[in-house]
């Protein structure tokens, strides 16, 4: 179970860096701008993109791609790296009873 949690942790780091990167960018704007997920994507690596694009037209449904994918992609780029972080932090969470502050048995 430890790595769900830290794919989880890595999925909030990259969900606070984007969102540094549009507060950045806001800034210096003196608007906000928000960082669309697909804009990201495409800085990062256009051939994954393309490769996701026809694998999911190609060979899971075009109707997909179309209005499922395209409106994740112009989300802001922290909104699904986060969500996805939550939901796995909250469901492989650590279950045994931890107190912040514990009793001492004297």
């Amino acid at each position: 179970m430890i790595i769900p949690r830290m794919l989880g942790r890595i999925l909030f780091a990259l969900a606070f860096m984007a969102m540094g990167a549009e507060i950045v960018r806001s800034l210096q704007a003196g608007e906000w701008t928000p960082i669309a997920l697909g804009e990201l994507w495409f800085r990062i690596d256009v051939g994954s993109l393309n490769l996701i694009q026809a694998g999911i037209q190609r060979n899971v449904h075009p109707a997909l791609w179309d209005p499922v994918m395209v409106t994740m992609l112009q989300w802001p780029g922290w909104v699904v790296p986060g969500g996805l972080a939550i939901v796995l932090l909250a469901v492989f969470r650590r279950r045994g009873e931890r107190r912040l502050f514990a009793r001492r048995k004297d």
